[in-house]
């Protein structure tokens, strides 16, 4: 369903108003090659691309079944987009399937170093080690930890993908587990990799998935720009429930056309955002942006109920971040 920030709970409201994210500080280098993906469809050179393409109804039984992530194999089929209509296939163009236990790729993602109170009064210590970061078992591990690294109470992580895995168009999708606790808020979302129209909120973010712990179970869609913020009171937003959020793997998944934006739970799509035909001022994301992982501890809106800390440490689990285009034929 969409909403807009009026009808949203108090508590909620308030908390956008009381801290914004201005979102990434990309870490590393300009990149290139096939991780920039911030051209449309219909421009690219066909054999550059992966060529697997993906069977959403396949992903959807399979988490809802609780069984194993679908393979390669399995994102070879074509199936219809809701979004799309029918006969639209996405083609696989980036993945991270967390195969290799260590350090995460360095060629996918960059980490960012952000202290306490950086944004929306978080507490936690954004830090680039192994205890916060890592590649476990098959699963990108997020770990929040109260152990005063670094003098500071709280340490996490933050990943982004900017310069090496952007994406304008096409469908994104995240398999996750996240934290259970009060004080724990987890993000899934797309941030704008050149801010071409200014500074936060102008140039856009896409929220595919925020949770916070002190609400547990509902899940968080939303996106942010110039017309549509939390300080005018127009954010449109967006929210469904899943019971085994912490308990079981969730796809989440967004489909991203230039007329609207659809973000999904498994098979279950709870938010629609339209291009309103009026400019940038609605509609900034005509431009490439980059995922964002992260995990939250406090804040404006993960902090309202206070931490428990005897939670810790809490992690959010990924098994594999994918990108997909539009495939260029039936």
């Amino acid at each position: 369903m969409t909403r807009t920030w009026k009808n949203l709970p108090l508590l909620v409201a308030l908390s956008f108003l009381m801290g914004c994210d201005p979102g990434p500080r990309p870490s590393g280098g300009m990149g290139g090659g096939a991780g920039n993906l911030g051209v449309d469809a219909a421009r690219r050179d066909v054999g550059a691309l992966d060529g697997r393409e993906l069977d959403t109804a396949r992903a959807d039984e399979v988490a809802e079944s609780g069984s194993e992530a679908p393979d390669a194999a399995a994102a070879d089929e074509v199936a219809e987009s809701e979004a799309g209509g029918p006969g639209v296939r996405w083609r696989l163009v980036w993945a991270d399937e967390f195969d290799t236990d260590g350090r995460w790729d360095e060629t996918k993602w960059n980490v960012e170093i952000h202290p306490p109170g950086w944004v929306n009064d978080e507490l936690q210590n954004y830090v680039d080690r192994a205890e916060n970061a890592r590649v476990e078992n098959g699963n990108l591990i997020i770990e929040a930890r109260e152990d005063f690294f670094d003098n500071q109470e709280y340490s996490s992580a933050r990943l982004n993908s900017a310069y090496k895995g952007d994406v304008l168009y096409g469908r994104v999708e995240v398999r996750a587990k996240l934290p259970k606790g009060t004080g724990t808020w987890p993000a899934i979302w797309l941030f704008s990799t050149d801010q071409n129209y200014g500074p936060w909120p102008n140039s856009g973010e896409i929220d595919v998935m925020e949770h916070v712990g002190w609400d547990p179970g509902i899940v968080h869609a939303t996106t942010h720009c110039y017309n549509f913020q939390a300080a005018m009171g127009t954010l449109m937003t967006g929210f469904t429930i899943v019971p085994t959020f912490g308990d079981d793997m969730h796809i989440y998944a967004l489909e991203w056309s230039a007329d609207r934006i659809d973000v999904f739970v498994d098979s279950d799509k709870y938010f629609t955002f339209a291009n309103d035909g009026t400019g940038w001022q609605s509609w900034p994301f005509d431009r490439r942006f980059n995922v964002v992982l992260n995990l939250a501890i406090g804040g404006s809106w993960g902090g309202v109920k206070g931490v428990d800390n005897s939670i810790f440490p809490v992690r959010m689990e990924v098994d594999y971040v994918r990108i997909y285009e539009r495939s260029l034929y039936p």
